[in-house]
């Protein structure tokens, strides 16, 4: 055997070492992701699927009033090498707000653009940030709606750390949606984030009488 093949086998042997390696790392994290999200579900009395043998398992169900859904995605941006699995959790409100929108950090803008129904909106408070997006139909409405207060919480929703984030809404439905690369292996995980969710969740939660009062509010505004 001379010098050339001993080159190619041993390149062969290296790459053939790297490929099997990340396979079974990632099989290893799969796994422990199976388990974890398990345990979450039962927990919470959650629905649990565990898909098939190589497949991210997920989770849905009724937390504290919240529609809860945690799976796996592929994130697919116009850059195919951007490409990458993400974990998602989803908290879905009761109830809609007033109005129609959106808001995200910066990785969703794109996402944010396609809405062809709404459009860019810079909300007047000092708890907006400029980093975060914001579109809306219904600007007056939007302008009601989103007191300082009310930003204060859609912010720190936006703001979970190492994440992309996006919450939409209109008159009946409100979520927030929740990317990150993390493959979320503990319980403790999954629960810091869901409770901090709906923790903040609930503060932009409004009542009937409430959604009518901002709605005369805007005509006003208009007359």
């Amino acid at each position: 055997m001379n010098d050339m093949t001993w080159l190619w086998l041993l390149l062969w042997i290296g790459l053939s070492s790297i490929i099997l390696g990340a396979f079974l790392w990632s099989t290893v994290i799969l796994f422990k992701q199976k388990r974890a999200w398990e345990e979450f579900a039962q927990k919470h009395k959650l629905q649990y699927e565990p898909g098939r043998l190589m497949e991210s398992p997920t989770v849905s169900g009724i937390m504290d009033k919240f529609g809860v859904s945690c799976f796996s995605a592929m994130r697919d941006p116009d850059d195919m090498k951007a490409r990458r699995f993400v974990s998602v959790i989803e908290v879905k409100l009761p109830d809609g707000l007033v109005g129609s929108g959106a808001a995200g950090t910066k990785d969703m803008t794109p996402f944010l653009q396609s809405l062809n129904l709404l459009n860019p909106h810079i909300l007047k408070s000092e708890e907006w940030r400029e980093e975060y997006q914001y579109f809306t139909s219904d600007p007056l409405i939007s302008e009601e709606y989103w007191t300082d207060e009310r930003v204060k919480h859609l912010t720190a929703v936006l703001g979970v750390k190492n994440a992309d984030v996006v919450f939409m809404h209109d008159n009946k439905e409100a979520i927030i949606r929740v990317e990150t690369t993390d493959p979320i292996q503990k319980i403790e995980k999954a629960e810091k984030v869901i409770h901090f969710l709906i923790k903040h969740a609930k503060a932009l939660l409004i009542d009937e009488n409430q959604r009518k009062a901002i709605e005369t509010s805007s005509t006003k505004v208009t007359d």
